[in-house]
């Protein structure tokens, strides 16, 4: 059985592909509007922080758009140690990320937030997974990169993307690498009406 939306109009402020494949596995009728907000990751020390300021202002930047939407956010990133890893800018950003993440453990870090713009209720979450990568040889790092699968995501991989040859070990909700802990998520979208 379907969730319960009562005909509301949901809308996913992010055009990542992962998240709307989450979002679609869970039934949830969403449309995609992409923010446009600016991503600057230099505004907080603390990555849990920052994680849940960028998630607020998407949500916000497409809530103001759509006042009477209910609106779902998120941005992730890794972390090892107090080096933020975001998307990555081109080649080289790419290849030191992954570079840096070969053979050790880091965090991803999700932010989420819900925005019901007709009752005027914001809820924010942040989620945090441990992630191994084992040692990740030269010629591996060059046949990664190349592919370009680092493109778009944080930390430069995805779970279930080539890097997932990397990843020894995971910690945590898996959804939360892909962009988007389904787990939290349900129990934050059962508090703004919508019943599973």
């Amino acid at each position: 059985m379907p969730p319960r939306t009562d005909s509301r109009d949901i809308i996913l402020a992010s055009g990542s592909v992962k998240r709307a494949e989450l979002l679609e596995k869970i039934g949830i009728p969403f449309r995609v509007v992409v923010s446009g907000c600016d991503e600057d990751m230099s505004s907080a020390k603390d990555p849990k922080i920052l994680a849940r300021k960028l998630s607020q202002e998407k949500a916000r930047c497409v809530a103001k758009k759509y006042p009477r939407a209910l609106i779902i956010a998120a941005d992730t990133f890794g972390v090892t140690g107090k080096i933020l890893h975001g998307k990555p800018k081109n080649r080289s950003d790419a290849t030191r990320m992954l570079r840096h993440l070969s053979g050790r453990m880091h965090k991803v870090i999700t932010g989420v937030t819900v925005i019901d713009g007709e009752k005027r209720k914001e809820h924010s979450f942040v989620a945090v997974t441990k992630v191994w990568f084992r040692p990740i040889t030269p010629r591996e790092l060059t046949w990664y990169v190349d592919s370009r699968d680092w493109e778009g995501k944080g930390a430069g991989y995805t779970l279930l993307g080539r890097a997932g040859m990397f990843i020894e070990r995971v910690d945590g909700e898996p959804g939360t690498i892909l962009g988007l802990p389904l787990c939290a998520l349900v129990q934050t979208l059962k508090k703004f009406g919508i019943t599973f």
